[in-house]
């Protein structure tokens, strides 16, 4: 058994009420045109019963005309088999409305009528009615394919934006998964050098990551997070590097308040401050700082990430590969939420290191 389809169902339904609508202005029109051009005196009413009867006859047939129409379609998308198909179907409903039209007439008019008067009303509506019908049938037709071939482009259209949504998201998903595991690699390089060295250290690393990992993975499927959800991500994993770095790292933030509730790429802070360490930290033996400020500028949240570090090389200057698959990937991501509607910059800061800014439409979490 064909399973019904209530959607359809109801779109068909809703598309005859359309064409009730319709084909009833047109004969309230035809009634006042012919009350008012009438030769001979006429009721407003018996006007009203002539023309606007012959046009609620057409909106009972519109819905066959409507399935006629669409199962000439289905067949092929060809003018030529359409024509064929409802050519003697318009001819057969032409004549049917025609045939009777009279009796309707007749049943809700005041006037009495003889067999002679009704024959002659019928030669009077033979020719006329035929036509007008075949204009109608076929104005009903168009005007329903042209509906239909709208809906169609409206779904096609709604059709490709949502693969091209899934794509994006499919994108921004392994992007985000090549960052867990490359900053996986390096946490758990450091605590094999730990292991010997300071156990208690290790196993305190060891249960940072745990902490980290699980914050990870009950956002996963987020690919935007709340600043302060970001954050709460970049503490974790900032005890991870505490642990490793002791007292040689140091750490200020600088966050609006009021930029808390602003909606952020999932794990956007976590490689630039990696970075930070990795290039500005991590190199030295001495100690180092990492900046991570946060604030709304001109309609626009605006995240940056300082170190104190050595800052860009002449190599590196400009080119974003040079430092590593967190920053590349990081402008990736931007650029798949986005679009264009984004800066990511890195540049040596004035008072020395390196200064990664990044510039996001401000979005609140509704």
């Amino acid at each position: 058994m064909k399973e019904s389809n209530p959607k359809r169902k109801h779109q068909f339904f809703r598309r005859w009420l359309l064409d009730w609508a319709i084909l009833s202005l047109i004969g309230l029109s035809f009634s006042v045109s012919y009350f008012i051009t009438a030769t001979e005196p006429v009721s407003f009413y018996e006007a009203l019963n002539w023309q606007f009867t012959r046009f609620q006859i057409w909106a009972v047939f519109a819905p066959i005309i409507v399935w006629l129409g669409r199962r000439a379609r289905s067949e092929k998308q060809q003018v030529f088999r359409i024509i064929a198909f409802n050519l003697p179907s318009s001819v057969f409903l032409s004549v049917v409305v025609t045939a009777i039209f009279p009796f309707i007439f007749i049943l809700t008019t005041s006037q009495q009528f003889s067999y002679e008067k009704l024959s002659g009303l019928y030669r009077t509506i033979a020719v006329s009615n035929s036509i007008m019908g075949l204009v109608i049938y076929w104005a009903v037709l168009t005007a329903n394919y042209a509906i239909d071939y709208y809906d169609d482009f409206r779904a096609e259209k709604h059709r490709a934006a949502l693969l091209e949504n899934q794509l994006a998201q499919a994108k921004l998903h392994a992007l985000k998964m090549q960052l867990n595991p490359h900053f996986l690699f390096n946490t758990l390089n450091s605590i094999s050098s730990l292991v010997l060295d300071n156990p208690k250290a290790a196993n305190r690393m060891i249960a940072r990551l745990g902490d980290f990992l699980r914050l990870t993975l009950d956002n996963d499927s987020n690919q935007e997070v709340t600043l302060e959800r970001e954050l709460e991500f970049l503490k974790c994993y900032l005890e991870i590097e505490r642990i490793r770095f002791q007292d040689r790292l140091t750490i200020n933030f600088e966050i609006d308040e009021a930029t808390l509730n602003a909606q952020v790429p999932n794990l956007i802070l976590q490689p630039l401050v990696e970075n930070a360490i990795k290039h500005g930290i991590a190199p030295h033996a001495k100690s180092g700082r990492v900046d991570i400020r946060g604030y709304r500028k001109n309609g626009s949240l605006q995240l940056s990430v300082r170190d104190t570090g050595a800052g860009l090389s002449k190599v590196e200057n400009g080119n974003p590969a040079k430092l590593g698959i967190g920053i590349s990937n990081t402008r990736e991501r931007l650029k798949q939420l986005y679009g264009e509607n984004f800066k990511f910059d890195f540049a040596n800061a004035a008072e020395g290191g390196l200064i990664v800014t990044v510039e996001m439409p401000f979005n609140l979490k509704l």
